[in-house]
């Protein structure tokens, strides 16, 4: 499912409800099952190709044979792929032949018989959830995004529609954003993306707050300074509409350089207290006594504990570097202060490059969170570092291969490889260290998914 491929979510899902359906499982419907072992393994190549049982009443759904349709499996970077006109053709020919009918036909089977494939509770909500999604996504009149994402993008929305549908499956209602899991690994899909704006409007609601995207990582991963500045500009407008207080949206306006619109919301604010600051953000910051001015008061402001004015009166004052450090270690948001970075000189500056070593990449690195260092080493522009940092090798610079546990993460989870071919194969790397060493660091990254695949019982063959 996350790297798109629906069509065997669909034929995995087939298999599993037409045992459940099957003579042999209504004899054992006394039987409550406790081993998964009841449920009987898929033929690989049934799985692979897209072949559906002959049990199934889906006519016309045939992914190899005697068609137009060829298919063409090639190897690339160490993996089995369908060529991309040829996944196209599938897709399109999933969308045709899956319907709501055929796939709410699931249902039913799974609530009533799941014990019989030693299924748990959980688990059935969770394949619940996932005819879902498969539904949304075969729905042609559904809104879904998933076909103007690419594969980084797609990893990220399918990890979160699952979650936000697997949720409403538990629970019966949406999720709030805080209830959502979006770790850094699924921001590391979505930074690597060129589809953020899709993400963006797809993921969040039409109004979000700046908690909603904190939850989603937008911070980190939203890298386009126009389309952020615009985020921005709405979020503000938005802040200020909720209360009709300045003081709220003060901060973003200033981020934003747009101390006149500011200043007129002081002056139509009903508390009398606010009128002074009108006049005050009329004045020339650019001259020295009036930077100090701004400056003594966001040291009161922080002796009050009003942190977010006190990082928007730093930024009158000229000192960015105090701002986007209170906002990450005072106000504890690393997010907001990397956004403010990007407002105020754009993205790889030297404030957000000064924030990212100074601040952020080692509180990543002491939490152990591999997967937020990497993605920043890359924001600096250190992408050989990035790849080794992904594999717990911060500061390793050396093209020759590490020496792992057989333990290490990297053969255990396959997404690591995964992510680690993904950064071997983009031109930033292939750039900077060459074509070369970048094919060299694919190897290794392959090896390490192949390995990981083969310990989670799914073995790869490498070429």
């Amino acid at each position: 499912m996350f790297s798109g491929n629906w069509r065997r979510a669909y034929v995995s899902l087939r298999h599993l409800v037409d045992h459940l359906t099957s003579r042999d499982a209504s004899k054992k419907r006394d039987f409550v099952a406790k081993s998964s072992n009841v449920f009987p393994q898929i033929i690989l190549s049934n799985y692979l190709e897209g072949h559906l049982s002959n049990k199934s009443n889906v006519k016309g759904f045939h992914w190899s044979g005697a068609t137009d349709l060829k298919t063409s499996l090639q190897f690339q970077g160490g993996f089995v792929q369908v060529n991309n006109n040829v996944e196209s053709h599938a897709s399109s020919m999933l969308i045709s032949t899956l319907t709501t009918s055929e796939l709410s036909g699931f249902v039913e089977p799974l609530e009533e018989l799941y014990e019989l494939a030693g299924l748990t509770g959980i688990q059935k909500t969770q394949i619940l959830a996932i005819i879902d999604l498969l539904n949304e996504v075969s729905n042609s009149q559904s809104a879904s995004a998933y076909a103007n994402l690419d594969e980084p993008g797609r990893r990220f929305w399918v990890a979160l529609r699952f979650q936000q549908l697997y949720f409403f499956r538990s629970f019966g209602r949406l999720a709030s954003g805080e209830e959502l899991v979006i770790d850094s690994s699924l921001m590391g899909c979505a930074f690597h993306s060129d589809s953020q704006e899709t993400l963006f409007l797809s993921c969040l609601p039409n109004e979000p707050s700046w908690k909603e995207m904190r939850a989603l990582g937008i911070g980190f991963w939203f890298t386009n300074v126009t389309q952020l500045r615009s985020r921005m500009e709405k979020l503000a407008r938005l802040q200020y509409l909720k209360k009709k207080d300045a003081k709220d949206c003060a901060l973003l306006y200033i981020a934003l350089n747009r101390l006149q619109v500011l200043a007129g919301l002081f002056k139509i604010s009903k508390d009398e207290k606010d009128k002074a600051l009108v006049g005050f953000l009329s004045r020339n910051f650019q001259e020295e006594k009036n930077k100090a001015a701004a400056l003594k008061n966001a040291y009161v402001l922080m002796g009050r504990h009003q942190l977010e004015m006190a990082i928007a009166f730093f930024l009158l004052g000229g000192d960015a570097s105090s701002a986007v450090s209170v906002c990450a270690k005072n106000l504890g948001d690393e997010q907001l202060a990397l956004v403010i970075c990007r407002l105020i000189e754009g993205r790889g500056g030297s404030l957000e490059s000064n924030l990212i070593t100074r601040f952020i990449l080692p509180s990543a690195i002491e939490r152990g969170d591999y997967w937020l260092a990497s993605l920043l080493e890359w924001e600096l522009g250190n992408y050989s570092e990035s790849f080794f940092t992904m594999i717990g090798l911060h500061g390793s610079h050396k093209m020759e291969m590490p020496t792992l546990s057989s333990s290490h993460a990297g053969f255990m989870d396959p997404s690591i490889g995964l992510y680690c071919l993904t950064l071997a194969n983009k031109n930033s790397m292939k750039n900077a260290i060459g074509e070369g060493n970048a094919a060299t660091l694919g190897r290794w990254a392959t090896l390490m998914r192949a390995i990981a695949l083969n310990r989670c019982g799914l073995p790869k063959t490498i070429d």
